[in-house]
């Protein structure tokens, strides 16, 4: 942006004076006011941003339960797969997507384990690791994707490791293709409705967490 002497919204006279200063208001601020109300001026200074911060702290404490909602609704319907060319898909790639989780296994769940393998059976406080493990990276692949206004992971790939001197911690890592499906009824009618819109809510959610303009 060019420097400025007056603000593009109320055309007050900018200075950075030692007792008194006009500036503008940063970058981010000004997109989040332009984004939640009528106001769309190229910046905003501190003199006439008071108002217009409250109107969009008043706005994002309105909307963000719903849009919270939203995107809890909305995530789980991202299909993360690890088919290369799902039949009926067509799509845009939009990037790789990855994701990682570590967990501390724990004495007590390696003796069990170690028992559980003597046995000849499989350690269901392990597998509960694992389990968690796997459905986080799974929610960090969806998310991801989500930002990038895709709203489906192919080619997914996972790999599991200990990690740690002593091996008590437990690694699981994901990898996959972010793709933008064409035709969202391919997923259904919930999902296309509630995917329809999803890069936006989590937009509006960045801004008000990045400004912190919720309470």
């Amino acid at each position: 942006m060019e420097t400025l002497t007056h603000c593009p919204n109320c055309r007050s006279s900018l200075n950075g004076g030692f007792f008194s200063s006009n500036t503008l208001m940063s970058e981010e601020m000004s997109k989040a006011i332009n984004y939640f109300t009528e106001n769309k001026a190229e910046a905003h200074c501190r003199n006439c941003s008071d108002k217009l911060v409250e109107e969009v702290k008043q706005i994002g404490n309105f909307r963000f339960p719903q849009l919270q909602a939203d995107l809890a609704a909305a995530l789980p319907l991202i299909p993360v797969i690890s088919l290369q060319q799902p039949q009926g898909w067509n799509y845009t790639i939009i990037g790789m997507v990855t994701a990682q989780t570590v967990t501390g296994t724990g004495v007590l769940t390696e003796i069990a384990s170690g028992w559980s393998d003597l046995l000849g059976a499989t350690s269901a406080r392990m597998g509960s690791k694992l389990k968690q493990g796997e459905n986080d990276c799974f929610n960090q692949l969806r998310y991801q994707a989500a930002t990038l206004g895709a709203n489906a992971v192919i080619g997914t790939d996972i790999d599991y490791a200990e990690v740690g001197t002593m091996k008590g911690m437990l690694m699981v890592c994901m990898a996959g293709t972010a793709v933008r499906l064409q035709d969202l009824s391919v997923l259904g009618t919930t999902a296309c409705h509630k995917l329809k819109n999803l890069k936006e809510v989590i937009a509006e959610l960045d801004i008000l967490r990045g400004l912190n303009l919720v309470e």
